[in-house]
């Protein structure tokens, strides 16, 4: 029910403005989230791969900027992947521990 009223509201919106299909999903969410607080709508949003991929990088761009505006960092944002340990021989058949840390620890420390 809330994807057909959705559907229907970007129709019309598509049809009368100016508006593309990411600034419909932006502003529905933003909309639901700082007036509407609907649960519905948000159990929708968190359960629709496409809305929940819209909400998230919206939501990393945005700390992204903020980040940038508070340090006044200048430099490109990077973000590094984990650091994958593994113990070949262990307690079990399958081997030893299997790691992943976050790339600022030191040495596998935890």
């Amino acid at each position: 029910m809330v994807g057909l009223a959705l559907d229907v509201a970007e129709y019309l919106l598509l049809k009368f403005t100016n508006i593309t299909h990411d600034e419909f999903m932006t502003l529905v969410d933003n909309f639901n989230r700082e007036v509407l607080n609907n649960r519905i709508l948000n159990d929708y949003i968190i359960q629709d791969e496409e809305w929940l991929n819209n909400r998230i990088e919206k939501d990393v761009d945005s700390a992204i900027d903020e980040y940038l505006e508070l340090t006044k960092d200048t430099r490109e944002v990077i973000i590094e992947p984990p650091t994958f340990t593994e113990e070949l021989s262990g307690e079990t058949l399958l081997g030893g521990e299997l790691r992943l840390t976050a790339p600022y620890h030191k040495e596998n420390e935890l």
